[in-house]
This record gives C-alpha cells, sequence and structure tokens, in this order.
C-alpha cells in the first residue's frame, strides 16, 4: 500500500509541473479518486484472503476431531478383538480337555472289548483244530478227484486266456481293415478322377469330329479304368465283409466265455462246469474248423490273383518307356501323384498287418492230464484244438504271406504312378518351354 502512495505522489508531482493550477486540480482529484479505488480493491482482496484463511482453519480443526474419534473406534475394536480371542482361546481348550476325555474313555472300553474277544478266539481256535484233523482225512480221500477237476478247470482257463487273447488281436486287425476301406475308398475315388479326365478329353474330341483311330485309345483306357475301378470295389465289398466276420466271430467268444463265467458263478459242481464246456467246444471248434478250411481256400485262390496282379505291375514297369500318355498336364500329373501317395499308404498297412499276423496270441502252452471222468472228453477236444490252433496258425502265415505280396504290388504300384506323373509333368514342361521358344523365335524374325 505504501509503494502505491508513494507512486501516486511522484505521479501528481510531475503532472503539477507541467500544467495549469485548473489542470492540476482535476488531475489530482481523478487521482486521488484512483487511489481511494486501490484501496478499497486492495482491502476486499485482503478480507477474501482472510475469509478463506478462516475457512481452512475450520476444516482442519474438523479433519482433527475426525481423527481422534477413529482413532478411538480403532482402540475400542483391538480391545473387543482381543477379548474375542481370549473368550475363543478358552472355549477350544476347554472343549479339546472334554475330547481328550472322552477318548481315553473310548479307548479304555475298546482294550476292554480286545480282551473278550482273545478269550473267545482262544476258544475257537482249539474247535478249528479239531475241524482241520477232518477236513484232511476227507482230503485225503477226495484228493485224487479233486486233482482231475482242477486239470479241467485249468484247461478251460487255458483255452479262455487263449480265446481272449485272440480276440484282442482279431480287434487290431479290425481297426486295420477299417483304415484299409478308407484307403480303398481313396483309390477307388482317384480312379475314378482319372477315368473322367479320360472321358472329357473324349467328349472334346468327338465334339471336333475326330477320326476313329483318334478316340480309340481313350475309349480302350475308359475300359481299362472301368475295369480297374470294379476290381477296388470288389476288394472293397472283401474287406467289408471280411470286418463282418471278425464282429461276428468276436460276438460268439463273448458269448461263449460270458455263459461259462455265468456257470463258474453259479455252480460250485466243478464236474458240471467241465461237461458243459467240452460239450460247447466240441461244437464250436467243429464249425470253427470248417470255417477255418473254407478260408484257407479262398486264401489261396486270393494269392494266385495278387501274384498275377504283381507280375502284370511289373510288364507295366517295364513298358512305361515305351507307353505314350494320352494326357500331358499338371491335372493329370496331381492325380497321379494323389494315387502314388494312396499306394504308399496301403504299403504301409499291409506292413502294421505282417506285423500284427506275426504277433503271438499267447495262451498256447499244454493243458494238464486228465485222471479221472471226463479224460477221454478232454483228451479228443485237445486234439481236436490242436488241430484247430494248427490249421489258424497255417492261415495266419498265409495271410502274412499275402499281405507281403501286397506290400509288393502297392509299392510297384506307387513307382509306376510316380513315373506316370513325372513323365506327364516334364512332357508338360518340355511342351511349354517349345510353345514359348516358338514364340520367341516368330518375334525375332518378324523384327528381321
Amino acid at each position: 500500500m505504501k509503494k502505491l502512495t508513494i507512486t501516486g505522489m511522484i505521479l501528481v508531482m510531475i503532472i503539477a509541473g507541467c500544467k495549469t493550477k485548473k489542470t492540476e486540480e482535476q488531475e489530482i482529484g481523478k487521482l486521488l479518486e484512483r487511489q481511494a479505488q486501490l484501496q478499497e480493491s486492495q482491502s476486499a482482496s485482503v478480507d477474501e484472503l482472510q475469509m478463506i484463511r478462516d475457512s481452512l482453519s475450520q476444516e482442519k480443526q474438523i479433519l482433527v476431531r475426525e481423527r481422534e474419534q477413529k482413532d478411538r473406534t480403532i482402540e475400542r475394536l483391538e480391545a473387543n478383538q482381543k477379548a474375542l480371542a481370549d473368550s475363543l482361546r478358552e472355549k477350544e481348550q476347554s472343549a479339546v480337555a472334554s475330547e481328550k476325555a472322552e477318548l481315553e474313555k473310548r479307548i479304555t472300553a475298546y482294550e476292554d472289548s480286545i480282551q473278550l474277544v482273545k478269550g473267545e478266539l482262544s476258544g475257537l481256535n482249539s474247535t478249528l483244530d479239531s475241524i482241520e484233523k477232518s477236513i484232511e482225512f476227507y482230503a485225503m480221500q477226495e484228493g485224487r478227484t479233486e486233482k482231475a477237476l482242477e486239470s479241467g478247470i485249468s484247461e478251460i482257463d487255458r483255452r479262455m486266456t487263449q480265446r481272449e487273447n485272440r480276440k484282442q488281436q482279431e480287434k487290431k486287425r479290425a481297426e486295420l481293415l477299417k483304415r484299409r476301406m478308407q484307403v480303398a475308398d481313396k483309390k477307388i475315388e482317384a480312379y475314378e478322377m482319372e477315368r473322367q479326365m479320360y472321358v472329357d478329353e473324349r467328349d472334346n474330341l468327338l465334339r471336333i469330329n475326330a477320326s476313329e483311330k483318334e478316340l480309340t485309345p481313350y475309349r480302350e483306357r475308359i475300359a481299362a479304368m472301368d475295369s480297374i475301378i470294379s476290381v477296388e470295389k470288389d476288394n472293397r465289398r472283401e474287406l467289408e465283409s471280411e470286418l463282418g466276420e471278425i464282429a461276428e466271430w468276436i460276438a460268439a467268444t463273448d458269448s461263449v466265455m460270458n455263459e461259462l463265467r455265468a456257470q463258474i458263478r453259479l455252480e460250485h459242481d466243478k464236474k458240471a462246469i467241465i461237461e458243459n464246456f467240452i460239450a460247447s467246444e466240441k461244437e464250436r471248434l467243429g464249425k470253427e474248423l470248417e470255417q477255418l478250411t473254407s478260408e484257407r481256400s479262398k486264401l489261396v485262390q486270393k494269392q494266385k490273383q495278387i501274384s498275377r496282379d504283381l507280375a502284370g505291375t511289373e510288364e507295366q514297369i517295364a513298358s512305361l518307356d515305351r507307353r505314350m500318355e494320352l494326357i500331358r498336364n499338371r491335372e493329370m500329373s496331381d492325380i497321379l501323384e494323389q494315387q502314388a501317395a494312396i499306394e504308399k499308404a496301403e504299403a504301409d498297412l499291409a506292413e502294421e498287418e505282417i506285423r500284427l499276423l506275426e504277433e503271438k496270441t499267447g495262451g498256447e502252452t499244454e493243458g494238464s492230464d486228465v485222471t479221472e471222468t471226463g479224460d477221454d472228453d478232454l483228451g479228443m477236444l485237445s486234439n481236436m484244438s490242436g488241430q484247430l490252433d494248427s490249421l489258424n496258425d497255417l492261415i495266419q502265415e498265409e495271410k502274412a504271406e499275402i499281405a507281403r505280396t501286397r506290400k509288393e504290388l502297392a509299392e510297384q504300384r506307387a513307382e509306376a504312378v510316380r513315373q506316370r506323373a513325372k513323365f506327364g509333368r516334364t512332357v508338360g514342361i518340355t511342351t511349354l518351354v517349345i510353345v514359348v521358344g516358338g514364340i520367341a523365335l516368330l518375334i525375332v524374325f518378324y523384327f528381321l
């Protein structure tokens, strides 16, 4: 404020030295009026600052009081929590002491009961000693018969174990056949795609009125593809039939084993169990022997057919370089490469089938000799079982040999198709290069 006063006085003196008396009085009045306004404004600002300071002081006092109140609340809560913890600790100690006393009472009662039971067991042991002596006497009388029955039961267990192992192997074969059917479907689809390309080319030639000489190769190739597709469909149906036979065999095995288990659960007479098993097993072995004999004859014919196909594939590979492909383009090469991949997958499945067929089913130990009733029947049953096992082993070997031939056939077919695809792709590229080169030469000659 003093600075403003001094400034005003200086201004007044300056103006007083430059103006007339009248003008000087007017200017002094204005300066005094301006000085009064500045003083009023300064006074208002000071009052406003004083009010803000008073308001902040009040808020500070309120916050201090709230903090003190919260501190008192926290102290009260801590005191209550401590009191509650002390109360719970006392109750828990009391409960533990009561439970401990109850357990001690129960332990005492158990010890008393154990002493009573020991006394009763001592009496029972004496009674059991006398009973065991009687049992030993009767066991000596029945030992020979029991040994014979146990031999029969052991033979049943051996046969059932062997059938269970065989069933697991047949399940694996069923899964393998399903995969072969999928490969067969893909192969048929690829052959039909190749056939359709020949049909399209033939139709194009017909639209331009091509000669019979030009149409004949395509008609022959379409007829050959029809024959190949028909053979593949027949093979696919054979796989489906074989899969059905495996399912029937597994169902029959489950039925026999479930029936035998039911007899063992319901009957305590081992002799009756053995007699029922012999009767059902004779009938089953007879039927299975007939089926295996028929299957073996089919396998022989199948082996001959696959051998002929293999020889034909070898001739096809030998004459591949001399034979001209009717269609030489990228699409045909892709189809042929797809066929090669399918043949490779079939070869891999054949290798997997070979490993599966060479696995032993287990349970092929010799049965025990039977010396009592049922000895002749079990002996005859064992002979039939041995014949069946020998025939089954022979069939497994023949199936493995067929799988080997099929693998070799698939590998050679894959190689032949790969060469066809390579030839078609190479000829297509060569043709494109020749065409492009010819166009380039025409352009050069034109400008020359």
